[in-house]
C-alpha cells in the first residue's frame, strides 16, 4: 500500500476534511490532495508536525513505522512510552540532517557489512557440499544408488505420451 493511500486511510479514521488534516500539518487541502494521489510524499518536517499537533489534541498519533512499511500498526496509542516516541522523532530529525557524503559512508558500511555476511553465508553452504560430496564419495556405489531417488521409466499403461 503506498505512503498516500496510508494518509488517506489515517485521515479518514480521523473522520477529517483534507483541510482539517492539512491544518494539522501545516500546509494546504491541496497538498493532502497531492500526498493521497502519490503525485508527491510528505516532507519529515509535515509529518512530525503532524504527531506533533495529533499529540497536543490528544488524537491517535500516527505510526511512523506503518506509514513507512515496517509495521502493521496504524496508530501509536497514547500509553505508549512517550520517551519511545520522543526518540523516534530525534532520530527523524537527525536524519534529515545527513549530508549526502555521510550518507554515502554509511551506504557503504552497511553494504560492506551485508557483503560479508553474504559470504560467511556461502563459504558455510560451500563447506557443507564438500562434507556431502566427500561422504558420498566415501559410500560404496550401492549404498549411492540406494539413496538416489528412482527415476520413472515408462508411464502406466493405458496412457498416451503427448509429444
Amino acid at each position: 500500500m503506498s505512503i498516500g493511500a496510508k494518509i488517506r486511510i489515517f485521515r479518514k479514521k480521523l473522520n477529517l476534511s483534507g483541510t482539517e488534516f492539512g491544518d494539522l500539518c501545516d500546509v494546504t487541502k491541496g497538498m493532502v490532495s497531492i500526498w493521497e494521489s502519490d503525485k508527491n510524499t510528505p516532507s519529515i518536517s509535515a509529518i512530525l508536525k503532524l504527531r506533533e499537533n495529533l499529540r497536543e489534541n490528544n488524537l491517535p498519533i500516527l505510526s511512523l513505522d506503518w506509514l513507512y512499511g515496517a509495521d502493521d500498526q496504524l496508530i501509536t496509542l497514547h500509553d505508549q512510552d512517550s520517551k519511545q516516541i520522543d526518540a523516534q522523532q530525534e532520530a527523524i530529525k537527525l536524519l534529515s540532517k545527513i549530508d549526502q557524503d555521510d550518507a554515502d559512508v554509511w551506504l557503504a558500511t552497511v553494504k560492506a557489512a551485508a557483503n560479508k555476511e553474504r559470504k560467511k553465508k556461502q563459504a558455510a553452504a560451500d563447506t557443507m557440499l564438500a562434507q556431502s560430496r566427500a561422504a558420498q564419495a566415501s559410500q560404496k556405489p550401492e549404498e549411492v544408488e540406494k539413496e538416489l531417488p528412482k527415476q520413472p521409466s515408462d508411464p502406466p499403461t493405458g496412457t498416451r505420451r503427448i509429444a
